[in-house]
């Protein structure tokens, strides 16, 4: 027995010295075969913890997403009827987009707007452009612009007050020639000069009964300004001193007044050309559009195709 408690307690030793050693041996980062720990020692995950973290996976670093341009078309008159709406958007994806692209599309997505395509005008955010190889950005609006009939803008006056008439104008009420003079003549005018335009009963052998007028009234007024100064900067020399214009628009009857335009100056000679030529540069690009009604139905009128002011 004695022998056998001897053995015992040695074995017991042996153990605990094995455990100590084992102990020791995980202090120095290397623990003992017998004994694995369950996770890493707190060095290793320090030493872990303290390496750079690899950033998040988003894709090939050379194919960012493609951008999105969406444009606003807006069409008018005889454009607006055959599509059968008077705006939609129109998005691309990646890359530059231009007029000429936008006119494509256009042709493959609505095909009842192709046979008037090539006839129209662009106006991008209220402004014409002839460089159809220009880029459109995101948020444009493209306006398809059909030939046109004249035009103006700005909001009626109030009580029709001839001193705070405005030199131009675009409303759905009867046209006074009498404010139209108050805002034009000045002391220096030797020559006041009013031409009215009225509605008559006819047009290319048929009877009129009325016509309607619309405008694209955001663009006009912009538009109309753009013709003033013109015909002022070529008449200035020989004392041209104002020049007005006032548009009616909306449903018009026969002999109702539809376009006024006033100029004073100081001789009689330049206020004629002057005036004529405000009167045609009005015509070839305000956008502005008529519809003749008569005994056999309505139809748009055909203008122009819109010569853009300079």
């Amino acid at each position: 027995m004695g022998v056998l408690r001897r053995a015992r307690r040695a074995g017991r030793r042996h153990r605990a010295r094995i455990h100590r050693r084992g102990t020791r041996h995980s202090r120095r980062n290397r623990p003992h075969h017998r004994h694995p720990a369950p996770t890493a020692h707190p060095r290793v995950r320090r030493r872990v913890a303290g390496r750079p973290r690899c950033p998040a996976y988003t894709g090939p670093a050379d194919h960012p997403p493609e951008a999105l341009v969406r444009v606003t078309v807006r069409l008018f008159a005889s454009l607006r009827e055959a599509a059968g709406g008077d705006r939609f958007d129109e998005t691309f994806e990646g890359g530059p987009v231009t007029i000429t692209m936008l006119r494509a599309r256009l042709g493959e997505s609505h095909p009842a707007l192709r046979p008037y395509l090539e006839r129209v005008a662009i106006a991008v955010n209220e402004e014409y452009r002839l460089d159809h190889a220009g880029e459109l950005h995101d948020g444009d609006t493209v306006a398809l612009i059909p030939p046109v009939a004249g035009g103006a803008l700005i909001p009626p006056v109030a009580g029709g007050a001839p001193e705070a008439a405005p030199l131009f104008l675009v409303t759905h009420d009867a046209l006074d020639p009498v404010a139209l003079r108050a805002a034009v003549i000045t002391p220096a005018s030797g020559a006041y000069l009013l031409f009215e335009g009225v509605v008559r009963d006819h047009h290319e052998g048929r009877a009129v009964a009325r016509l309607e007028y619309e405008a694209y009234e955001e663009m006009a007024l912009r538009t109309l300004e753009q013709v003033g100064r013109e015909v002022l900067d070529a008449y200035r020399a020989r004392e041209v001193y104002t020049i007005a214009i006032h548009h009616r628009i909306g449903m018009l009857e026969v002999g109702d007044t539809s376009l006024l335009v006033a100029v004073a100056s100081a001789h009689r000679q330049d206020a004629f050309e002057a005036g004529l030529r405000a009167i045609d540069r009005v015509k070839e690009t305000v956008p502005v559009w008529k519809k003749e009604w008569g005994p056999d139905g309505s139809h748009w009128q055909e203008g122009v195709v819109p010569k853009p002011a300079g």
